[in-house]
């Protein structure tokens, strides 16, 4: 191997290894990141969703007592008992989305807490790949199944690093949404 093509093949290697390093390094301390930026918040989300479902309760009941009774100082209308009970569905919705929202709020917490350290573990897996990979092209170990070996492991390991990504964002979008319908303004 010529002296440019070695230099070349030094220069991809430092490209390959620096993003893995400075990843390796985020996926470290982000099980730590994430605890600080969503526990407390989590706390009041879980809260909040439960205020509102109670509101939405509330609402549902007036709602009720209107058709059935009419207003809080009117007097029962046997007739109103057929009223069409269609009208209550939007209460019932909310109250139904605050309650499902909740009961997955502290589950997904969890899950996006789990992230860090399979990041942890997919960033030294790719960089064990790489450097196999280096391994190899530099002449320092040739054997045959090295070279391969390693571009295995650093592909998979992109592919799942693109994955636990594409969770991460999921989740953080699932858990911003629960906590913005936690503070919304019923109508």
């Amino acid at each position: 191997m010529d002296d440019a093509t070695r230099y070349s093949l030094y220069a991809l290697i430092v490209a390959l290894l620096a993003p893995g390093v400075a990843a390796l390094w985020k996926a470290a301390s982000l099980r730590g990141d994430i605890s600080e930026k969503w526990n407390n918040r989590v706390d009041v989300t879980f809260a909040g969703l439960s205020e509102r479902a109670v509101q939405e309760l509330f609402a549902l009941r007036t709602e009720i007592n209107d058709l059935l009774i009419g207003s809080a100082d009117g007097d029962f209308d046997p007739l109103k008992v057929v009223v069409d009970p269609s009208k209550l569905s939007g209460h019932v919705s909310k109250f139904q989305k605050c309650i499902q929202v909740r009961s997955k709020l502290r589950k997904r917490f969890e899950h996006l807490l789990k992230l860090g350290p399979i990041a942890v573990g997919i960033v030294g897996v790719y960089l064990i790949g790489v450097a196999t990979v280096a391994a190899y092209y530099t002449e320092l170990y040739r054997h045959w199944w090295l070279g391969r070996a390693g571009i295995i492991l650093s592909s998979a390991d992109i592919v799942a690093g693109m994955a636990v990504i594409a969770d991460y964002a999921y989740l953080q979008h699932r858990l911003s949404s629960a906590e913005i319908l936690s503070g919304e303004e019923m109508e």
